[in-house]
C-alpha cells in the first residue's frame, strides 16, 4: 500500500537505505534550510545537516545557473554509507563533502563545475556526474585513479550538453544519461550501449533521472 508523506523541502534523488529510511537532498534551498534530511516511513526526521556553519568557514565561490531558480547550495545528491556517514554534492558551490552521523565534516573537495549525482561504494566515493560540459568522473580500477569522461552528443547551437544520472553496474561498467540519450560505458569512457531519443535533439531538457534494473 502506498502512503503519502508531506515533506516539502526535498528534491532530486531519494535514497532508500537498508533500514527503510529515506535520504533526501534539498536543492532549492536557503541558508536556513537543511540540505540533507533522513526520515523514516512515518515521516519522522532521523537526521538533518545544514551547510551554513561549514560554508561560513570555507572559502568558496558560487557556480551560477542562470536558467534555474536561485538557491543557496543546490544540493542535488545525498548518499548514506554503510557506516552511517553521508556524501553530499552541492552543485551551486562546486563542492562534495562527507559528514558523519553527527554532522561533522570529515572530508571536502572542490570539483568540476556543478557536480550532480554521487555514486558511493562502501565508504568510498567512486564516481559522480557533472554538468557543463556533459561529463562523468569515474574511479578506474586499473590506475586506481579518477578519470573524466566526456559524452559527445550532437546538439543544437544553443543547447548545452549535461550529465545527470549515474549508476554503477559493476565490473567497471556504468549507466548514465545525457540530453539525447542513455548510455552504458566502461570506466575508460567506451560506450557499449546507447538508447537515443531523436525528439530531444536541440532541446535543453534531456533525462534528469534514469535507472537501469534487472
Amino acid at each position: 500500500m502506498l502512503r503519502t508523506i508531506d515533506f516539502r523541502k526535498a528534491s532530486h534523488q531519494i535514497q532508500i537505505t537498508p533500514d527503510d529510511s529515506f535520504v533526501m537532498p534539498y536543492s532549492w534551498d536557503e541558508a536556513v534550510d537543511a540540505q540533507v534530511s533522513e526520515i523514516d516511513t512515518n515521516g519522522r526526521i532521523i537526521f538533518q545537516w545544514r551547510a551554513a556553519d561549514f560554508l561560513s568557514n570555507f572559502n568558496h565561490s558560487n557556480s551560477i545557473a542562470h536558467s534555474q531558480p536561485p538557491s543557496y547550495t543546490a544540493t542535488t545528491s545525498a548518499v548514506k554509507t554503510k557506516d552511517g556517514n553521508f556524501y553530499i554534492s552541492m552543485s551551486q558551490k562546486d563542492l562534495i563533502v562527507k559528514v558523519d552521523k553527527f554532522g561533522k565534516v570529515l572530508w571536502h573537495q572542490k570539483v568540476a563545475i556543478r557536480p550532480h549525482t554521487l555514486v558511493v561504494h562502501g565508504e568510498r566515493l567512486i564516481g559522480y556526474s557533472a554538468r557543463f560540459p556533459n561529463r562523468i568522473i569515474l574511479f578506474n580500477d586499473i590506475c586506481s585513479c579518477f578519470k573524466e569522461v566526456v559524452i559527445n552528443e550532437s546538439l543544437g547551437a544553443n543547447t548545452q550538453t549535461r550529465s545527470l544520472s549515474l549508476q554503477y553496474l559493476g565490473k567497471g561498467y556504468w549507466f548514465t544519461s545525457g540530453v539525447t540519450g542513455l548510455y552504458i560505458l566502461n570506466d575508460d569512457g567506451r560506450v557499449f550501449w546507447k538508447l537515443e531519443h531523436n525528439q530531444l535533439k536541440g532541446r535543453p531538457i534531456g533525462f534528469h533521472s534514469s535507472v537501469i534494473f534487472e
